[in-house]
């Protein structure tokens, strides 16, 4: 009998798509591997990191706030990371619609904010340590904070005017231009905002494994995953799965600096998590 392994991830949606792309994932990562591989969709990062430390998923694509905090208590080992166009990070940006009269950081004080998870790098935690940089305490400078689990659903509280101004994420081409955001993937929405502010860079997502799996079993998903990713007869499930164009061996440039930065926006109480309003 194939050992078992149970793979975590965090999905924008639920629906009978991506429950098909994941069963598509998981059949070909066990063909490559020789292992039974089990999926586990978590709601939420939150939840994603609480099953990895408590041993509930063997592997998981981690964002980086997850993966640093496990990385720090040992908890886990990193596989794989992810690429677009060749590049390592990504970017938050801060969006409004594009209507809206906000014309620069400093005009969000007293609005509403739309935060994605309080362990979203670019839907929280990064937005909050650049904008205490310019001058807008995110302590105390917004009327209303809430929580909305997912890119889309941030997107979509500005959108029906929930919230003044979202938090999200983008990847940035060798020009400096928006090559992908969250806001591209939802069906008429594309004119509907405007970018207001690009903050970054933010190493990209891993894949890594719970520290305890036996080493031979680690070595058997990584080198099935750069199958995956090396695969040009089937170039659609590493994009439909990852939404990236390609893994390689190992994490991110750039995570050391990212901690500690992280670290001390911690210390400095700016990263407390919680909703207002």
């Amino acid at each position: 009998m194939a050992d078992m392994v149970v793979f975590g991830y965090v999905a924008e949606g639920d629906s009978d798509a991506s429950r098909e792309r994941m069963v598509g994932f998981s059949v070909r990562l066990a063909k490559l591997t020789g292992l039974e591989v089990v999926t586990c969709r978590a709601h939420n990062y939150t939840e994603l990191t609480e099953l990895v430390h408590k041993d509930k998923v063997d592997f998981a694509r981690l964002p980086p706030i997850p993966y640093l905090a496990l990385a720090r208590h040992e908890r886990v080992t990193p596989l794989v990371s992810a690429r677009r166009a060749g590049r390592a990070e990504f970017y938050c940006v801060l969006v409004v619609r594009k209507d809206s009269a906000i014309a620069n950081p400093r005009d969000l004080a007293g609005k509403r904010a739309a935060w994605v998870d309080p362990h979203s790098a670019s839907g929280y935690v990064l937005p909050r340590i650049a904008l205490h940089a310019v001058g807008v305490d995110p302590r105390e400078a917004f009327r209303e904070e809430k929580f909305y689990e997912s890119h889309e659903a941030v997107l979509r509280a500005v959108l029906d005017g929930r919230a003044d101004f979202a938090a999200t994420f983008a990847w940035l081409d060798r020009e400096g231009n928006v090559s992908k955001g969250a806001w591209l993937d939802i069906p008429g929405a594309q004119d509907a905002f405007r970018l207001l502010a690009t903050f970054g860079a933010i190493p990209a997502d891993v894949v890594a494994a719970r520290t305890q799996l036996d080493e031979p079993i680690r070595e058997r998903i990584t080198t099935g995953l750069l199958t995956i990713s090396a695969d040009k007869d089937n170039p659609g499930l590493l994009q439909d799965v990852f939404g990236v164009d390609e893994l390689r061996r190992g994490p991110s440039p750039g995570y050391a600096e990212f901690g500690e930065a992280v670290m001390r926006a911690s210390a400095g109480g700016l990263l407390e998590g919680e909703e207002k309003g």
